[in-house]
């Protein structure tokens, strides 16, 4: 890509001449030209206009990009992150325009390329097929339906029980948000672009610590409805790991949670946070004081039209090997539940006291 400039101080009337190649020429009247010959020089010619602030010059760039964007070798990295940065450049610029629904569409595009990161399940091991995870449930009808349907319900992040949960909307609602741009009109649309994010939890066990997700007494208490509600144990088959429908914008990821301890990992601020906030950051970070649930969390993005819950279809590869009973579970609760999955080949267990081992909970199968 070539610039060339001057000093004339006349206004800038953008004219987009395209050639029978597809390369394309825009013209800043009595200012500067550039040449855009593909989709990598288009992104740079939009970031330059946008931070000039001349968002009228670089609509008619995003449409020729997106043209460009067909043409190219699509399966690098490269084309990802620079496709990824074309969707937020839209954003920020239809935004500045003032069309709030247009950004919020391209932006909407944006969140969903950020989502397409790998698992961090197996960073420090060697890849497997399956993964074995627990979800603790109270006994209601959203569960039932989850076990009869082989689904998830997936929840709005700041719906958490940790104030800290989901750092991304801490950061979007602090003094900080915006501080650090000149302009001001994209804020509001990238916001709410984050309210389609979903999450659903699960804890896993720790064996280096001997820690074993249905012995933990806090688990069955806060999330079990004080060992009245139940645990399912899955296995997850690497088809759950990650789904991705770019034609519903739509993309989840299986992600370990990171534990920070803030009085000896550096702080983590937002005074300089930008849109380069990591994922990890965003919405896989939690206080150290959470760690022993070794928590793995499924998280999707995928628009709701406003909905609090949206549920998630289990691949067939995907099976429920365990149902583990609380230690005050009602036996008529116990007896739906069993009816529910007879002939699934799901084993049953109550969870028990060990009176061997005082403070211990052990499972007795049914």
């Amino acid at each position: 890509m070539s610039e060339v400039h001057n000093n004339s101080e006349t206004e800038k009337v953008p004219t987009l001449y395209l050639n029978s190649d597809g390369t394309g020429t825009l013209y800043m009247s009595g200012c500067q030209c550039y040449m855009i010959d593909d989709i990598y020089a288009a992104v740079a010619v939009i970031n330059d206009l946008y931070n000039k602030g001349n968002f009228n010059a670089a609509r008619p760039v995003i449409n020729h990009a997106f043209d460009l964007a067909k043409k190219a070798e699509q399966s690098s990295e490269k084309f990802r992150k620079t496709l990824t940065k074309l969707y937020g450049l839209a954003g920020d610029t239809y935004a500045e325009l003032g069309e709030y629904d247009s950004a919020l569409k391209f932006y909407k595009n944006f969140q969903c390329l950020k989502m397409q990161l790998k698992t961090n399940l197996f960073r420090d091991t060697q890849p497997l097929e399956t993964i074995k995870l627990y979800q603790f449930r109270k006994f209601s009808n959203y569960a039932l339906s989850n076990l009869l349907n082989r689904e998830l319900t997936l929840s709005r992040p700041y719906v958490m029980n940790d104030v800290f949960d989901s750092l991304v909307f801490l950061w979007l609602n602090s003094p900080s948000y915006g501080t650090s741009t000149i302009h001001k009109k994209h804020l509001d649309p990238y916001r709410d672009s984050f309210n389609d994010y979903r999450i659903a939890c699960f804890c896993e066990d720790n064996p280096k610590k001997n820690q074993y997700a249905i012995q933990n007494n806090l688990m069955w208490s806060h999330y079990a409805d004080e060992h009245q509600g139940f645990c399912v144990e899955f296995l997850f088959n690497s088809d759950d790991f990650r789904k991705d429908e770019f034609n519903e914008l739509t993309a989840s990821r299986l992600f370990r949670v990171k534990y920070w301890n803030p009085n000896k990992d550096a702080p983590i601020g937002f005074e300089n946070t930008t849109k380069g906030m990591t994922a990890s950051i965003a919405f896989l970070t939690k206080h150290h004081d959470w760690n022993y649930e070794n928590e793995v969390r499924l998280l999707e993005f995928a628009p709701q039209n406003g909905s609090i819950r949206k549920q998630y279809q289990l691949s067939e590869k995907t099976i429920i090997k365990a149902i583990y009973f609380g230690y005050r579970c009602p036996d008529a609760n116990i007896q739906i539940i069993m009816e529910l999955l007879k002939d699934k080949g799901i084993k049953f267990y109550k969870m028990e006291i060990d009176y061997s081992n005082i403070y211990k909970l052990r499972a007795v199968e049914i």
